[in-house]
């Protein structure tokens, strides 16, 4: 802020001095080709540099009202960039809360899943079990069955000698 000022200060200050410079050229070159009396001159001198100071004081005021606008702006757009920070925070708050929602029903979809399979899977270990068993239970039956069939043929075996043996 200050270096504005201080560049539209010498800005200002070089204006005027340029103007001042033309004015007093010009009144010079007119005070050679129109002869006047000297209180003439000397009244047309000082009523230019009257002119000169009012544009001077005219331009300060100027230059004092723009600097008090461009303060409003700068606090404006600390404003607005306030405005916009704080917005975008509460946004990003409203984004984290989105995604932590969404990531526990994930989760929980997850874990519905896993139960889902886990079930299937102890239904199919179950199946597996079942069958095994009862191949096991069948091959142990077809063994005793085996067994007892021969058991039972020779028990027959030897109770028909004995019965032959006897007629």
């Amino acid at each position: 802020m200050h270096e504005e000022s201080s560049i539209l200060k010498l800005v200002l200050e070089s204006n005027i001095i340029n103007f001042s410079v033309a004015l007093v050229a010009m009144l010079w070159f007119l005070g050679k080709f129109l002869p006047k009396s000297s209180k003439d001159k000397q009244e047309s001198l000082e009523a230019e540099i009257a002119n000169a100071t009012r544009a001077k004081t005219e331009a300060e005021n100027k230059l004092k009202t723009l600097e008090m606008e461009i303060e409003r702006a700068k606090a404006e757009a600390q404003q607005i960039l306030n405005n916009a920070k704080s917005g975008a925070e509460n946004i990003k708050e409203k984004i984290i809360e989105e995604a932590k929602l969404d990531v526990e029903r994930m989760n929980a979809n997850a874990a519905k899943e896993i139960d889902q399979h886990k079930n299937i899977i102890i239904e199919k270990i179950r199946e597996e079990v079942s069958v095994q068993a009862l191949e096991i239970i069948e091959k142990k039956l077809t063994e005793k069955k085996a067994e007892l069939n021969s058991s039972i043929q020779s028990k027959l075996k030897q109770d028909l000698e004995k019965v032959s043996g006897a007629y």
